[in-house]
């Protein structure tokens, strides 16, 4: 007699970021965690480390809220109170370090082309959870916008435009390619292809933190998503096992948490 299946937990934006949502599904972000540090990764989903929220991560989420939601604004400053002054002058107001971020929304707000791709609220889905499966492995993603009739975007607050040095390959990548942006798209691409059978194109809304804020509406040329998709489903189902207790994760020495960790068995002589 064939055992049942375990129902499918359903994800919604209230549990998408959830622990019982992160294990029973991968994401673009765990996947890239993964590819970083297999060790790093596993431990954050177990919840034995615990990474230090970035602001870098805060003024994202409110760059999103402001031009993609900007009437949850007040539902956002209720759960962010620390982003915002709480006494004299300037109560209410955001502190320095994410005012930044309201300029550069009001600098993509001048621009026609770039809000275009940003859609209305009329015919865009923001902020939309979607899932599926790649090589037999349960795949969440989350899109910023989804316009189911023409195509999906990233909004992206970031440094500058320039191409970034990577030290692992000793070349420059563009902040596309360095960032994994191209494999985040190409899960939501692939994704949404499950659910409607239709390939939208995708896109990156980019918006830098520079003195005066550069815009950008960038594209990722198919073969490009094809092939990050070939990388995911080649290297999906190791990192599944891993999440499953299957297998032991490989640490990479180098980051934040394998130097917590880190316990020394030998001398090291560098000469």
């Amino acid at each position: 007699m064939e055992k049942d299946k375990e129902p499918q937990m359903d994800i919604n934006n209230e549990n998408y970021y959830s622990k019982e949502a992160d294990m029973e599904y991968m994401s673009a972000s765990q996947f890239k965690g993964f590819m970083k540090c297999e060790a790093r990764q596993k431990a954050i989903l177990t919840g034995e480390y615990v990474p230090e929220e970035t602001t870098a991560l805060l003024q994202g989420r409110l760059l999103e809220t402001l031009l993609l939601e900007p009437d949850k604004i007040e539902q956002f400053r209720n759960e962010n109170p620390e982003l915002f002054s709480q006494k004299g002058a300037n109560k209410g107001d955001l502190k320095s370090e994410f005012k930044k971020v309201q300029e550069m929304a009001d600098r993509a707000k001048q621009d026609n082309f770039f809000m275009s791709y940003l859609g209305d609220p009329f015919s865009t889905l923001y902020q939309y959870p979607v899932t599926g499966e790649i090589a037999g492995i349960k795949f969440k993603g989350l899109l910023d916008i989804y316009q189911p009739q023409s195509c999906i975007v990233d909004l992206k607050g970031i440094k500058d435009f320039q191409p970034i040095w990577d030290n692992s390959i000793n070349k420059k990548l563009n902040f596309i390619e360095y960032w994994g942006y191209h494999t985040q798209l190409a899960v939501y691409q692939w994704l949404v292809k499950q659910n409607t059978e239709k390939i939208l194109p995708v896109f990156i809304a980019g918006i830098t933190k520079e003195t005066v804020s550069d815009i950008g509406i960038f594209s990722i040329p198919q073969e490009i998503l094809d092939y990050q998709l070939s990388v995911i489903g080649e290297l999906a189902p190791r990192y599944q096992k891993i999440k499953d207790g299957e297998i032991e994760p490989v640490r990479c020495e180098c980051c934040d948490y394998c130097k917590t960790t880190k316990e020394l068995n030998t001398v090291v002589n560098l000469f």
